[in-house]
């Protein structure tokens, strides 16, 4: 097998299980808060601040990792992230009010990024007439684990406990780290000229219309999309 197809292959299996580990516990957030953490009339407020802090720090932070990856590599960053998010899981099997849980989250949004990166790590293996497919397949396991996730994670709160499938949702992501390890390869070569810097990113963005209207397209569907997670 081409090294490149070896990678999406083994990528597919990572992002899928990372996704399967995520929607495992988010949904059920707001009962593991007002059972497990006690908290009472202001659940659905504590689960909606849980979802902005961490996407609000994986927003701020994704610039930063971006040019690490530039660096260092994808595969190295991948392997940070899927540290720290299976961590992040554990973590939260034994937090003891909604502030830690909150740390948490923050940790998360802030420190990972697993399958952003596995994306980009993706776009730089594959060779440019199989791009479209590659990308493609990859976002097929990311979606496969979304729908796979709840249906799992329902199952597994009701038979061992919301805590244990937050701990169990960390080993599968640990397990998804170490298959990356090990299987995938990157053929990383530092860039002869640095990066170029985030604000002067920003300026070209702002300055590109159509792109400006994706983007709002974007921001409109995730506002969306996720307004009704929190309940």
């Amino acid at each position: 097998m081409e090294p490149w197809r070896r990678n999406v292959a083994v990528l597919w299996i990572a992002v899928f299980i990372a996704a399967s580990a995520w929607t495992m516990v988010m949904p059920f957030m707001p009962v593991f808060l007002s059972e497990d953490l006690g908290v009472g009339a202001g659940v659905t407020v504590w689960a909606g601040l849980l979802g902005a802090v961490n996407s609000g720090f994986s927003a701020l932070t994704a610039p930063i990792w971006g040019a690490l990856g530039d660096r260092w590599g994808r595969k190295a960053m991948m392997v940070r992230a899927g540290i720290f998010l299976g961590s992040a899981y554990v973590l939260m099997a034994f937090v003891r009010n909604p502030y830690e849980l909150l740390g948490v989250r923050v940790m998360i949004g802030a420190l990972t990024g697993f399958i952003p990166t596995a994306t980009a790590l993706v776009a730089t293996t594959t060779p440019e007439r199989h791009m479209g497919q590659a990308l493609s397949l990859v976002a097929t396991g990311n979606q496969a684990g979304s729908i796979l996730g709840p249906m799992l994670g329902g199952f597994l709160a009701d038979l061992i406990g919301i805590r244990n499938t937050m701990a169990l949702s960390g080993v599968a992501v640990f397990a998804a780290t170490l298959l990356v390890v090990f299987a995938v390869r990157e053929q990383f070569q530092r860039p002869a000229r640095q990066p170029a810097h985030f604000l002067s990113d920003m300026r070209q963005v702002l300055q590109a219309g159509p792109l400006l209207v994706v983007l709002a397209m974007s921001l409109l569907m995730q506002m969306s999309q996720s307004a009704m997670e929190p309940v």
